[in-house]
């Protein structure tokens, strides 16, 4: 509703109710964004048969302001590591990434491998060829990332 008051004063007392739901939206589509780069990049390591012991693939995590894998995620990553490798036949002693920066703020979002070892299969090394699965994981849901956005944008505005 739009209240059009003296001297070309216009109120309207909906654009809370659409903020809120704005950063609803957002928030949904960068976790939806995420969780999707997660899954692109999980794919691409199969793809690429870059799993000896299945720990570089269970670390994969997503972390918002809502949500942190991060932890759990590593505890998977040392269990699988633990096991035989398929290649290597030998076990993988997991040494956790640091993380890059702390705490999320809203509307943000964080992919990333808890073991150290997954930027050298990204990047490749001088006796290894990259292997990279986050990087175009990320450019693949960069693709999709305005409309996924605007579904959410426009599901939450239609129930505001």
């Amino acid at each position: 509703m739009a209240d059009i008051g003296g001297a070309g004063k216009v109120t309207f007392d909906r654009f809370p109710v659409a903020n809120e739901a704005a950063v609803r939206a957002v928030s949904k589509a960068v976790r939806a964004i995420a969780f999707g780069v997660q899954e692109s990049a999980i794919e691409r390591i199969r793809e690429q048969d870059a799993i000896d012991t299945g720990a570089m693939r269970n670390s994969v995590y997503v972390e918002t302001d809502e949500v942190n894998e991060r932890a759990s995620k590593l505890a998977a990553a040392i269990a699988a590591g633990g096991s035989p490798g398929i290649h290597s036949g030998k076990p993988h002693h997991v040494v956790p990434a640091s993380p890059n920066g702390s705490g999320l703020e809203e509307l943000q979002a964080r992919v990333g491998v808890c073991v150290e070892y997954g930027v050298y299969v990204e990047m490749g090394t001088v006796k290894m060829a990259a292997r990279p699965f986050m990087a175009p994981a990320g450019e693949e849901m960069q693709k999709l990332a305005q409309g996924v956005a605007a579904q959410f944008l426009a599901d939450e505005l239609g129930n505001a």
